[in-house]
C-alpha cells in the first residue's frame, strides 16, 4: 500500500471500496484503512507499478472486456478481479475506482467511499505520467489500461453508486435524512 507492494493476507475479506481517483489522496487513505481494518489494502497504482507484471496485465484483461457483452465475459471479469483482490481488506485508486459495481458484486461491501476529482487536476497530472513511463518498465502497459478505464469512469461510477445507495435504502426500509445526503 502506498509506497510498497502489499501482499495478500490469507482469509482477509474486502470490506471497503475506496473509489477515489488517482492523485486524490488514495495512498494516505489506503494507509489509514490498513491501520483501521488491520489488514493489507490493494492500492491499484502501487500494486501495478511495484508488483509483478501480472498485476497490470490482469487489469488490462478486465478493462479490455469491460463492459462485458455476455454473462460468460462478466463471470470471467469477476474471476479476474477476485484473483487480484482476494486477501485484501480494501481497494483504492485506479482501476478499482472504475469497477465499483463489480467489486460490490464480489464483496457485498457495506462501506463504499467515493472521492471525486476535478478535470483541471486530471489535466495537470496527466503530463507527469507520460514522462515517467520510460523509467518504470511495468508502466508501459498503463496507457492501454487508463484509456479503457477513463472512457467509462465518469459514466459508470455515478450510476453504480446511485443504484447501490437506492438499493441499500430500499432494503433497509428507512429513509436517509436530508442532512445526510451527498451533494
Amino acid at each position: 500500500m502506498g509506497q510498497q507492494y502489499s501482499h495478500p493476507k490469507p482469509g482477509a475479506k474486502l470490506q471497503v471500496i475506496g473509489a477515489g481517483l488517482p492523485r486524490t489522496g488514495t495512498a494516505s487513505f489506503s494507509r489509514a484503512l490498513e491501520i483501521l481494518l488491520d489488514g493489507p489494502v490493494y492500492h491499484g497504482g502501487t500494486q501495478s507499478t511495484l508488483g509483478p507484471e501480472a498485476e497490470i496485465k490482469t487489469w488490462i484483461k478486465v478493462l479490455n472486456q469491460w463492459l462485458p457483452k455476455d454473462e460468460t465475459a462478466r463471470r470471467a471479469n469477476l474471476d479476474l478481479i477476485k484473483s487480484r483482490t482476494d486477501g485484501f481488506v480494501a481497494i483504492t485508486d485506479s482501476p478499482g475506482c472504475g469497477l465499483v459495481s463489480e467489486l460490490m458484486t464480489l464483496s457485498r461491501c457495506q462501506s463504499n467511499l467515493y472521492r471525486p476529482r476535478s478535470r483541471c487536476l486530471a489535466t495537470k497530472h496527466g503530463g507527469r505520467r507520460q514522462r515517467i513511463h520510460p523509467m518504470v518498465p511495468s508502466l508501459r502497459s498503463i496507457p492501454t489500461a487508463n484509456d479503457a478505464l477513463l472512457r467509462r469512469l465518469h459514466r459508470c461510477i455515478a450510476s453504480a453508486m446511485a443504484d447501490h445507495v437506492w438499493r441499500k435504502g430500499a432494503s433497509d426500509k428507512q429513509s436517509i435524512p436530508p442532512t445526510r445526503h451527498l451533494a
